[in-house]
């Protein structure tokens, strides 16, 4: 498996998981294409309010994730690549209970549909097996999706709940640059970008390191870690708030990340690839607390010499 081979899968399997859409300076050959299939699932009742400390939230929420992704190399240095996600978001309200009594079983809403979706270009400057440098260009757009409220108490709530969606359905736009190299079996790099978001919480700067060791001709162990700032501004608080009116209470605070991840790739073949991996939100400002846990398959195609 060559440096750029490598970087390659390990760009695909990072895409899937990450807060960037770039995943690396490597880019494909002229005509290859990886095609990537995945799943992914998280459930999360808790909720960051910053310093590492968590509250309590009124809902617990599971989500059930499939993505396609694309990627093509247009030429050497020149690769494109799409996101396509579908996702089955589940809310379950927590019960109320007055007097040690049972008053209110909660409702509950089930989101199905697209999720939101990643166009990119990222092009490479450098050449050779020395440090690689690249620029990135993307847009992320909202999908459209369902939304199926359930009362259990037939009280008959048909408000659209906007806590528990595929997307958090806002244009965004994205630029950033990615700067890594190859020490023998470990690639490392590093990932800087700026994102112009058309909706709360406000633009963002992103963070990304990555990590990559190669054991054999067929393993390769990858890890991540991706910090997200936002640029102060507005956002629910859903930890006081209301779960079914989540604009009621507002503050003025950030909406931050910090989010480690680790996987394990497996490549059968030229062609062939399959990775598992974990990512956990360790730290953040109105920021769900979970764990994700993910698989998936990656298909290259060469292009004919």
């Amino acid at each position: 498996m060559t440096s750029i081979e490598r970087g390659s899968l390990f760009a695909a399997a990072c895409l899937l998981l990450g807060s960037t859409a770039w995943a690396n300076p490597n880019t494909l050959r002229r005509g290859q294409s990886v095609l990537t299939v995945s799943g992914a699932s998280w459930s999360f009742d808790r909720f960051l309010v910053g310093n590492g400390d968590t509250d309590k939230l009124p809902v617990t929420i599971t989500q059930t994730s499939f993505i396609l992704g694309f990627d093509h190399g247009l030429s050497d240095q020149l690769q494109l690549s799409v996101n396509v996600p579908w996702v089955s978001s589940k809310r379950d309200v927590v019960d109320t209970v007055r007097g040690g009594r049972r008053v209110d079983p909660g409702d509950a809403s089930t989101n199905d549909g697209a999720g939101d979706a990643r166009l990119s270009l990222k092009y490479r400057l450098t050449h050779g097996t020395g440090p690689q440098v690249a620029l990135y260009l993307g847009a992320k757009w909202p999908g459209s999706y369902r939304t199926r409220i359930v009362p259990s108490n037939q009280r008959g709530r048909g408000e659209v709940d906007l806590i528990n969606s595929p997307g958090d359905g806002n244009f965004d736009l994205e630029a950033g640059a990615s700067v890594g190299h190859q020490w023998g079996p470990f690639t490392g790099s590093v990932d800087l970008g700026y994102r112009l978001r058309q909706g709360l919480p406000p633009n963002e700067y992103v963070l990304r390191l990555e990590a990559s060791y190669l054991l054999g001709a067929r393993w390769l162990l990858f890890s991540s870690l991706d910090y997200i700032d936002a640029q102060g501004g507005t956002a629910p608080d859903l930890v006081k708030g209301d779960p079914y009116d989540p604009f009621r209470d507002f503050v003025g605070l950030e909406e931050d990340v910090t989010r480690p991840a680790l996987g394990v790739l497996l490549s059968f073949n030229e062609r062939t690839s399959a990775f598992v991996y974990a990512a956990s939100t360790v730290d953040g400002k109105n920021t769900a607390k979970g764990v994700e846990y993910g698989l998936g398959v990656s298909l290259s195609f060469q292009p004919e010499p």
